[in-house]
């Protein structure tokens, strides 16, 4: 069995032997890792804390903090707009409303009642100063709306003449009303979400819209859009899996990389669950983009295996050669990758000290793919006789489109360079924009073709 080592150090040479005597074992012990971390999984914490978006060292924010210790933070509260789309508030459909959703609130055990209020509620009450120094406080609208149009125009007096409510609990013009309430601290934002747009379909129409504002709405709206995001993913990771078709036509192209995928995606999240810190949304995407950065590692080194095994026809050799060839410059580019991650920790803003822990960790784990992927590359069928190879013409479709495609981005970069035609040298400048275009594109020709004439063809 001839190897192509001859250029690697003896720790290189000893890693590949390694891998290649041991690589049931390898496998099982990776297996039992990940699994060890997967149930680390079930404790990762996925909240919103906008505190963590902002320096907590800086003054002003120290500020705001002690104020919130002595008066509150504010951070549970809520408010209900009630608008009527064409007039004012006073009219039975719309007072209805205000007293109906009021009274509904009030019932909830997520709400603290004292703490909600409307023109509807026991605590809206309204001052009368009578004759002889009487002083008569009265309900402004409790129990019941007003009957008729004469208690309806006492309504509109009392509370356009006190300034306790006009402009603050009814609009300057009548045209809104609101309602606040305070939810528990405890309360989970998807459930204020979900209880929030209940009575906003429940008691909008035609005539009247229902706005809720509030930092628990806020964040409802953000976590409601968490499992668009995970349609979105779910569809990324099928695109993926049939640009893997693609590109490599057998199943060991399509499995190889997923499985790698898939390791990387159980350590680096039992990771951040097993050290409790949270995860929030706002990184998602970026978690995202490095699930593509792994899988784009693990293509590279499946097409290298898939090379070695073309030219080798024997499993070990190609396992060996690849781990020889791929582990160091692989190493090199994820340390390089998570170290620009890990830079983000003298920030001091939390959610960029938690983004530095999480993906530098989950970037160094992409190191495996330079050992795992030849190894599970190696228990995969293949059968050497059905490779298919392609011209270095690149008769293919996906030859052919690539050709297109790098005609068209060297024609234009060279003609960009030169000033798009060369208003200055004549017939000379034309010439030589020419060359410089069929030089660039037969560099680039050529390096297609050698990578259309590699392994990516082999069918199983």
């Amino acid at each position: 069995m001839t190897m192509t080592n001859n250029r690697e150090d003896g720790c290189t040479c000893r890693l590949s032997g390694f891998v290649v005597r041991n690589r049931l074992a390898i496998i099982a012990g990776v297996l039992i890792i990940t699994a060890a971390a997967a149930f680390g999984i079930t404790r990762i914490q996925t909240d919103v804390i906008i505190s963590d978006l902002f320096p907590q060292n800086h003054p002003y924010l120290q500020l705001m903090k002690r104020f919130g210790e002595v008066f509150g933070e504010g951070g549970s509260r809520v408010v209900i707009a009630v608008n009527r789309k064409n007039g004012d508030i006073f009219n039975e459909n719309t007072l209805e409303k205000i007293k109906d959703i009021t009274s509904e609130i009030e019932l909830w055990n997520e709400i603290y009642r004292q703490f909600t209020i409307s023109i509807s509620s026991n605590d809206a009450k309204i001052v009368n100063l009578l004759s002889g120094g009487e002083i008569r406080v009265e309900p402004l609208m409790y129990p019941d709306i007003p009957a008729d149009s004469e208690e309806m125009d006492r309504l509109k007096k009392n509370i356009f003449s006190d300034p306790s409510y006009n402009g603050i609990f009814v609009a300057e013009d009548g045209s809104a009303a609101l309602i606040f309430t305070e939810f528990k601290e405890n309360i989970s934002y998807e459930n204020v979400f979900k209880l929030m747009r209940e009575v906003v379909d429940r008691h909008s129409d035609a005539d009247t819209s229902i706005s809720v504002i509030g930092f628990p709405m806020l964040m409802g709206w953000i976590y409601s859009f968490k499992y668009q995001m995970y349609v979105v993913f779910a569809i990324s990771v099928g695109l993926m899996m049939v640009i893997l078709y693609l590109i490599f036509r057998n199943l060991l192209g399509i499995v190889a990389p997923t499985v790698m995928l898939a390791i990387c995606t159980l350590l680096g999240l039992g990771f951040t669950g097993w050290i409790q810190m949270n995860f929030s949304p706002l990184l998602y995407v970026l978690a995202f983009l490095v699930g593509a950065r792994m899988l784009s590692n693990s293509v590279q080194i499946t097409h290298r295996y898939l090379e070695e095994f073309d030219k080798t026809c024997d499993v070990t050799t190609a396992t060996y050669n690849t781990v020889a060839a791929m582990w160091k410059p692989n190493a090199a580019a994820v340390l390089t990758d998570a170290m620009g991650f890990l830079v983000l920790a003298v920030a001091k803003i939390v959610l960029m000290q938690q983004l530095a822990i999480i993906m530098s960790f989950w970037m160094i784990t992409i190191a495996l793919s330079g050992i795992m992927v030849p190894v599970i590359c190696s228990y995969m069928p293949i059968k050497h006789e059905k490779i298919c190879t392609h011209d270095s013409d690149g008769n293919s479709w996906l030859g052919r489109l690539n050709m297109r495609l790098l005609n068209f981005v060297s024609a234009r970069d060279a003609g960009s360079f030169w000033g798009g035609g060369g208003h200055t040298g004549g017939g000379h400048m034309a010439d030589y924009q020419t060359e410089s275009r069929r030089s660039v594109a037969g560099f680039v020709y050529s390096l297609a073709g050698q990578y259309l004439q590699s392994g990516s063809g082999i069918h199983q």
